[in-house]
């Protein structure tokens, strides 16, 4: 996949990507490169390549694919979608990925379907803290870009407060902001820097949330648990680097799921 990220090191998407597609690029006859055809960018970079690989599109018949709410590959269902213990459209997305490499290994499908079966979210991706007073908090501080807390919307559909906001490396957050008023998620709590323009984008598309801009995740998770109705649920999915207030990923959701315990224990 291609997404925008780490533009302050690169200095502009265009740079980002291509050298991203050096690694593709160098690729020689044996390789095999396997790619969303779905990522409009990347196939379009994909199209341009020259190097010799194999080139595997996933979802496509050459690859991974859904159908009938389940995942084929080679016409052969794999897994269904209801077995699946990770979250979201984007984790099936993975999910077609890691399936069209292995089956280039030639694993054998019983495999495949076992070890989706029993994976195991990694902390911070989408982890479940508990439900503490009523309402449900989850830790997504692995959220560094806008496409990630968008995933988050829409794989918890449950989502009235959400935790936004740190470094600011120059995203477009303008589609996340849609996408938090289409989901009419009513309580934003925002970290600086990016925090405040995602406040300045919410007043031109007329978005009204309940808004906290604080430094503190003592009180972000406080207006959380203020705010958020019982049986709504919570996300700390920042859409941005942490390293303005926090150590990195780690550290901001740590914190995050200690203070929730501690104030949950009030």
């Amino acid at each position: 996949n291609l997404f925008p990220e780490h533009l302050n090191y690169h200095g502009s998407l265009t740079q980002y990507y291509q050298a991203k597609m050096t690694v593709a690029q160098k690729q020689v006859a044996g390789d095999t490169l396997i790619y969303n055809v779905e990522n409009e960018a990347l196939s379009n970079q994909v199209s341009n390549l020259t190097s010799d690989s194999t080139k595997i599109a996933y979802p496509e018949t050459s690859g991974a694919y859904v159908k009938d709410q389940s995942i084929y590959f080679a016409d052969e269902a794999v897994i269904d979608i209801s077995d699946l213990p990770l979250l979201g459209n984007h984790n099936i997305t993975n999910t077609l990925a890691a399936i069209t490499a292995v089956k280039q290994l030639t694993v054998a499908t019983d495999i495949i379907n076992s070890a989706l079966q029993s994976f195991q979210p990694l902390e911070h991706r989408l982890q479940a803290v508990g439900t503490f007073k009523g309402v449900s908090f989850i830790n997504d501080s692995i959220s560094t870009i806008p496409e990630s807390a968008m995933a988050a919307l829409e794989a918890i559909p449950t989502i009235d407060t959400m935790i936004l906001g740190g470094l600011d490396r120059g995203y477009d957050f303008s589609k996340l902001a849609h996408a938090l008023q289409i989901k009419n998620v009513g309580t934003v709590i925002l970290f600086p820097d990016s925090g405040e323009k995602l406040k300045e984008i919410f007043k031109t598309i007329n978005y009204h949330p309940r808004i906290l801009e604080t430094s503190e995740i003592s009180a972000a998770v406080a207006f959380a648990f203020a705010h958020t109705p019982i049986g709504r649920t919570c996300a700390l999915s920042p859409a941005s680097p942490s390293y303005n207030l926090f150590k990195n990923f780690e550290d901001r959701g740590h914190q995050f799921i200690q203070e929730v315990n501690r104030q949950g224990a009030e």
